[in-house]
């Protein structure tokens, strides 16, 4: 999945929970994204990305692979 695919992704998820639909309903809707899902989907982009970090797994180089994509995630929520 694409890093901009991921971010709609999130924000779709945050959003389509807030809406209270249940998970069986996600893919068949459509919804508008609101700052506050927005929020939701980077606070958990940001502990992913601090997670990698905290465990001093950033000195491989999966890792450092795995907090690049994360990065451009949050890049990508941010342009919503």
């Amino acid at each position: 999945m694409t890093a901009k695919e991921k971010a709609n992704y999130l924000v779709q998820k945050f959003s389509k929970l807030e809406k209270g639909l249940d998970e069986k309903e996600w893919f068949k809707r459509e919804v508008s994204f609101n700052g506050n899902n927005k929020q939701c989907a980077l606070i958990c982009v940001e502990e992913i990305v601090s997670y990698l970090y905290d465990i001093e797994f950033y000195k491989r180089e999966d890792a450092i692979k795995a907090a690049k994509y994360w990065k451009e995630v949050k890049k990508e929520i941010n342009k919503l």
